[in-house]
């Protein structure tokens, strides 16, 4: 389960809208998961960041802790902070964006899901 999230720019300023990402070369994301049951499988984390077209502009996957606690070993109850950094492109320009992220078996392509969001996948930010 996402218990919540804190995105930052490169100095640490909160952000909470993403209509002039530009400001910033990176966006620094931490997801707070609950572990709610016994994972069999290590899920690696998606995080993609879309223009108002849809199209992917920026994206990070990697494992949860950049692959040094394994979703496998999380017990139920337990809470984790995953920090991720988002390298924004250069020619990224002021407009209006969308933050969305998920998990998904890095072995069959095939994402956790997300009870009703059929493209699996949890919207943080945007339209």
């Amino acid at each position: 389960t996402l218990l919540g999230y804190d995105l930052t720019d490169e100095i640490g300023q909160s952000i909470s809208n993403l209509q002039s990402p530009k400001r910033s070369t990176k966006l620094q994301l931490t997801l707070y998961w609950r572990s709610e049951a016994p994972l069999p499988i290590d899920y690696t984390t998606f995080v993609h960041l879309r223009n108002g077209a849809g199209e992917i502009v920026a994206q990070k996957d990697q494992p949860p802790l950049n692959g040094a606690y394994p979703t496998s070993l999380w017990d139920p109850g337990e809470i984790i902070a995953d920090e991720i950094v988002i390298p924004l492109p250069d020619e990224l320009s002021v407009g209006e964006y969308q933050l969305v992220i998920g998990l998904y078996n890095l072995q069959t392509g095939q994402r956790l899901p997300v009870p009703g969001n059929p493209a699996n996948e949890v919207i943080l930010l945007g339209p």
